[in-house]
């Protein structure tokens, strides 16, 4: 029964990776952040100066998208880290603990800050496209 277990699971995890899968062509929409560049570009046209100053909003769009790169890494590293001392815990209930409050403070403040980015994605995306809404021209 093992064997046919064993082999049942090995057959279908081969199966998954050699069948081809169909190709979903969905438009990709963009983010918050790359509209409001997306309509500065837009309306470069009208703008006054030389044109090679970047606006502010690509320069907080870039500083922000740097800031969650290395939130999301650093979240990683915490997590290895946290899960090494859980395996290499060995009964010692006191590393455990530890252990599991790293993972837990781990996935709360990456959660806070990515909550807080969607809110922010979703207010600049609002402001955005009431900035740029045709019927206030």
């Amino acid at each position: 029964m093992r064997r046919l277990l064993t082999t049942l699971s090995v057959g279908l995890l081969v199966l998954n990776f050699v069948m081809p899968l169909p190709a979903v062509a969905a438009e990709e929409t963009p983010s918050a952040f790359e509209r409001v560049i997306k309509n500065y570009d837009l309306l470069q046209d009208t703008a006054v100066g030389d044109g090679n100053t970047k606006p502010p909003e690509l320069i907080v769009a870039n500083i922000i998208q740097i800031a969650l790169s290395l939130v999301g890494i650093i979240f990683v590293i915490l997590m290895i880290y946290a899960g090494y001392l859980w395996m290499t815990a060995r009964g010692n209930e006191e590393q455990a603990t530890k252990a599991r409050e790293l993972i837990i403070q781990s996935v709360i403040g990456a959660t806070i800050i990515f909550l807080a980015y969607f809110i922010t994605a979703f207010v600049v995306q609002r402001i955005g496209e009431a900035a740029f809404d045709p019927l206030f021209y």
